[in-house]
């Protein structure tokens, strides 16, 4: 490992431990918050599509789904949005402090990674307690999580930068996640939708990842797509992310 990435590593470990350690440490809850918004929607979506969308579940499978969905879910919004932040909150310390300007953005989502892991161990312990069984498969958790943070971190990335320029890409990007969440099986199964609809689920990360989770939370095995497509994705839009920020970062900062 080169000096810079070395560089690199530490300071973005160091904005994600701060991060993490920073966030609702005033309120009463702390971290518990960060559990409360995929749970109170899992809830909210269970009460109102029990009845028309879980047909052939029992109640707890269906539950279940849905929060392995919503977990999923929250995880690719939040980390897309604060990263889509990260130069503005963090503008005045990149004019006076010597240091990578990608770092701020790998910083928050670490912060967010650390978050989701703990979303996850809640998930899969519901999963537990609703009678799942753990397997072997559950080893292939870390790849479905690398698949997802590094589609998260390609798009935060490029919004990041252009958001600096144009900050009312923050709010063109809340509606396309809002549009998103309605394309995306976070609530019901895939095989209810329209089949053109279907051919996007195939391609799309964020629904392939809900669906290994899902797989991994009833101790089965994902379908192979939704390792690999996920997975080849998010390595790609990192891949794309970076070489786009390191492109344009430069310029862009200055107007920070």
């Amino acid at each position: 490992m080169s000096a810079s990435l070395r560089r690199v590593v530490r300071l973005a470990a160091a904005f994600s431990i701060a991060g993490f350690k920073a966030k609702d440490q005033r309120s009463v809850l702390g971290f518990l918050w960060s559990l409360l918004n995929p749970l109170l929607l899992s809830v909210m979506l269970f009460a109102v599509f029990r009845e028309s969308l879980g047909r052939g579940q029992t109640g707890a499978d269906y539950f279940l789904y849905v929060f392995a969905g919503a977990v999923v879910w929250n995880f690719f919004v939040m980390a897309t949005t604060v990263g889509s932040a990260s130069l503005l909150v963090r503008a005045e310390l990149l004019r006076n402090v010597a240091f990578p300007a990608e770092v701020p953005v790998y910083g928050d989502l670490g912060a967010l990674t650390l978050q989701y892991l703990v979303e996850l161990v809640a998930l899969f312990a519901a999963a537990l307690l609703l009678g799942a069984r753990p397997s072997w498969t559950l080893a292939l958790l870390p790849l479905v999580v690398l698949g997802q943070l590094a589609f998260a971190c390609g798009i935060a990335l490029v919004l990041a930068c252009f958001c600096v320029v144009a900050r009312d890409l923050q709010h063109v990007w809340a509606m396309v996640t809002r549009a998103l969440f309605f394309a995306t099986p976070v609530f019901y199964s895939a095989d209810l939708a329209p089949p053109a609809l279907r051919r996007w689920f195939v391609w799309n990360p964020v629904g392939g990842a809900m669906e290994a989770t899902r797989a991994l939370c009833r101790g089965g095995m994902p379908a192979p797509s939704d390792l690999v497509v996920p997975l080849a994705a998010g390595l790609s839009t990192l891949l794309a992310g970076w070489l786009v920020f390191r492109a344009a970062a430069p310029a862009i900062i200055e107007k920070a």
